[in-house]
Formats: C-alpha cells, sequence, structure tokens
C-alpha cells in the first residue's frame, strides 16, 4: 500500500461495528480502524486478493450518527492472526457517496471523549 493512504488520520472503532457484505447479506468481518480512504477490519470470511466488496456499516445506536454507511471497499492487504484463518485485512474505499465520506471524515477528526 501506498505512504500516501497510510498518513490519513484514522478512528479506532471503539465498539463492535459490523461489515456486512450487501450481495450475500452476511457479516465479513468486523471494523478496527477507519480513514476517509480506508478501513482496517479482522475479518470472519476468508478474504481473496484485490477483492471488492458493496458493504453496510452496521452501527451501533449510541453513536450520533445512526444511519449506517454504504460503501465500496477494495482489498489491499491481509495478515493472519492466527492459525485457525482469522485476518486482519485492509481496505482501500473505492465507492463513497459524498455525504457519508463526510461523516466519516468528521468522525475520524472529532474529539476522543476522555473518560
Amino acid at each position: 500500500m501506498s505512504e500516501e493512504f497510510r498518513r490519513f488520520t484514522r478512528r479506532n472503532a471503539g465498539q463492535k461495528i459490523d461489515i456486512i457484505d450487501i450481495m450475500t447479506e452476511t457479516t465479513i468481518g468486523t471494523l478496527v480502524n477507519i480513514s476517509e480512504y480506508g478501513i482496517m477490519m479482522i475479518a470472519q470470511i476468508p478474504i481473496r486478493t484485490d477483492s471488492i466488496y458493496q458493504c453496510e456499516f452496521k452501527i451501533p445506536a449510541e453513536y450520533h450518527f445512526r444511519s449506517p454507511f454504504i460503501i465500496g471497499i477494495q482489498e489491499m492487504w491481509s495478515e493472519p492472526l492466527t492459525t485457525n484463518g482469522v485476518m486482519c485485512v485492509g481496505f482501500r474505499i473505492i465507492d463513497i457517496d459524498n455525504i457519508d465520506r463526510l461523516r466519516i471524515f468528521e468522525w475520524v477528526n472529532e474529539p476522543i471523549p476522555v473518560q
């Protein structure tokens, strides 16, 4: 992956956010972190090199932007986490509505509450 994409500000998910493949209506993974141009997830299914998905993020009710994000993503890299096939996978966002991109930008850049 290009160093250019790695420089964007990222936001850890903080809570469980499932990523649903819209075509199959199945959960393909759980969000780890997100930037305006990419995501990292823990895959729950095998992800092929360069695979493309149209996905919906199931946003927890307590998030202020309760409606889901719908994006197109392309696999850029993957790394096994365990011997049982669990993978950490990086994706580039290749298709997104301008409103959803703005929502992600605002989320990534909002201050993290102190606990």
